[in-house]
């Protein structure tokens, strides 16, 4: 069955997991399985201390689920509603199982670029890693606590939320800063989306107030820890 491959999930009772991807990433091949309505090429699946496969029928299957109760498996493809339902989310590319973390980890701390992608929006810049916990990129050198153990010279995408950036106002200590021209806001109702340019590149911000620019050019800060920094090479073989 090679819709799902070198997938380990446990589920605690109580606990709601949603599994989000796309289509054709394995969540409905994985909710069969569990169903009893397919049978893996390996490994096995567990439900109340009994394995479950598709030898057994789904009238076993149903009133042990019913049984339990409380562990819900659930699958969408929409990253809003995960948030919102999942005590913890996992996401899913051809079969295999990216991440999984509760939403504010799988949001703020993903493993990986597509990652990242998947659950917003990400202003991506390419950078080198130098001394230290700093990111050489096209518009200067910007700190993050998430460069792990790259070494220096590493070829690397540094990448940052619209929500994290501060545009304007004074930073905490340590944070990178740049110059960036404000092209055009926009009113969302609970927010201001800001487009600007930053040495050739396009930038996204989200402020919950109006920014002031002088001649459209403004300050904008981003905290070490909302720094996103993934090996160049192993964005490439995604």
């Amino acid at each position: 069955m090679g819709a799902v491959r070198e997938l380990t999930l446990d589920i605690a009772e109580g606990e709601f997991v949603v599994l989000v991807g796309a289509s054709g990433s394995g969540k409905t091949t994985l909710l069969r399985c569990i169903a009893g309505l397919e049978k893996p090429d390996s490994g096995r699946i567990v439900i109340g201390g009994r394995t479950v496969f598709a030898d057994q029928p789904p009238v076993w299957v149903s009133p042990l689920v019913k049984k339990l109760g409380t562990a819900v498996l659930y699958v969408t493809h929409d990253q809003i509603e995960a948030m919102a339902m999942a005590d913890r989310i996992g996401l899913m590319r051809f079969g295999e199982l990216l991440q999984v973390g509760q939403p504010a980890q799988v949001y703020r701390h993903p493993v990986q670029q597509e990652v990242a992608d998947f659950f917003g929006h990400v202003n991506w810049l390419p950078g080198t890693i130098l001394d230290g916990e700093v990111v050489e990129t096209p518009v200067g050198r910007l700190p993050s606590s998430k460069c792990g153990s790259l070494d220096r010279g590493t070829a690397v995408l540094a990448g940052f939320r619209p929500e994290s950036v501060i545009l304007g106002g004074a930073c905490t200590p340590g944070c990178g800063s740049f110059e960036a021209s404000l092209t055009s806001s926009m009113f969302l109702g609970d927010a201001y989306l800001h487009k600007l340019t930053a040495a050739g590149l396009p930038i996204l911000a989200k402020t919950a107030e109006p920014v002031a620019a002088a001649d459209d050019q403004v300050t904008l800060s981003v905290r070490p820890e909302s720094l996103f920094v993934f090996a160049h090479d192993s964005v490439a073989r995604q």
